[in-house]
């Protein structure tokens, strides 16, 4: 009796092996092989036929699925202003996550020039990679591209006022100083105009409000007192 043994699925992009049980004089694969054991970069059904010394024939089937990878996509290029903070956001459904700074969080804050890269993994061990190319500028002028918040008071105890100068705001986010989640906004707001937020309930320490546009995204360090 024959039997095929392997890994029957694979992240794409990648392979798996399937292997016949060894001990027989032939092998046929329905993809033309005539070894024990194949290599698999495509998915779908996979059957062998063996022969004895004896001329006896058997075969066995099975089928292979190629997974989907996950996806980060860090966005443009960003030019930020010497001082300013920008956050990285790699964030996704079931992800972790590692960049190239050695942190494991969804997102990062950074402020040097540089490029910076985050490799996330799903569950299955599948995985995607991305970077970005951070610039800075010490002229507050030239940077169009780059966010300027504005926060109102800092530190503050009970209700935070921020504004975005020139950008519209397509949602925020406000995570805590390890960069948990801890509230998603996605409603629009107008830019310049300022907005209240409810800070009552956190405890006392540091967080960003991180603010998303339509193609780049900033944020602003508080403290909760």
């Amino acid at each position: 009796m024959v039997s095929i043994t392997g890994a029957l699925d694979f992240c794409e992009g990648q392979s798996t092996q399937l292997s016949a049980n060894q001990g027989f004089s032939a092998y046929v694969w329905s993809n033309g092989e005539t070894t024990s054991t194949i290599t698999v970069t495509s998915e779908g059904a996979y059957s062998t036929t063996v022969t004895s010394s004896f001329g006896c024939t058997n075969d066995a089937s099975v089928n292979v699925t190629a997974l989907e990878n996950p996806t980060v996509d860090l966005g443009p290029d960003q030019i930020i202003v010497q001082g300013q903070q920008l956050v990285l956001n790699a964030s996704g459904p079931g992800l972790s996550y590692l960049w190239s700074t050695g942190a494991t969080t969804a997102t990062i804050p950074v402020q040097l020039m540089g490029t910076y890269s985050v490799t996330v993994t799903d569950a299955a061990g599948c995985t995607d990679t991305d970077e970005i190319s951070v610039e800075v500028t010490s002229d507050t002028n030239e940077p169009e591209a780059a966010f300027k918040i504005e926060i109102f008071p800092n530190p503050a105890a009970d209700f935070l006022q921020f504004r975005c100068l020139g950008f519209d705001v397509e949602g925020l986010i406000l995570e805590d100083i390890h960069g948990r989640v801890l509230l998603k906004n996605n409603h629009f707001l107008h830019k310049d105009s300022w907005q209240n937020l409810d800070i009552t309930q956190l405890p006392v320490g540091t967080y960003f409000l991180v603010l998303n546009g339509a193609r780049n995204t900033g944020a602003v360090q508080f403290v909760k007192i």
